[in-house]
């Protein structure tokens, strides 16, 4: 338990630092975007949570609502992850 609590904290924390790093990360989205970020729709209501896969790589899953985009930002990651550490 005390490794998805971990989890839910980085999650949380991305979450509430995502506004301020939404543009560069939309950049780097490339095809792996949505069709909502595509079309420039407006930012979610509610909260976003982000997956560091691989801070390596850069791999990152974000997740809002019910949409799901794929971003690769290895110096994203390795920022978030400092954040939270």
């Amino acid at each position: 338990m005390r490794g998805a609590a971990g989890l839910a904290g980085v999650g949380l924390a991305a979450g509430a630092i995502t506004g301020a790093i939404a543009p560069p990360a939309a950049a780097a989205a490339g095809p792996a975007r949505s069709a909502r970020q595509a079309a420039g729709g407006a930012s979610p209501a509610g909260p976003v949570i982000v997956h560091v896969r691989d801070v390596t790589s850069g791999e990152m899953d974000v997740f809002a609502g019910t949409s799901h985009a794929r971003l690769t930002d290895p110096g994203l990651a390795a920022r978030l992850v400092r954040g939270v550490s």
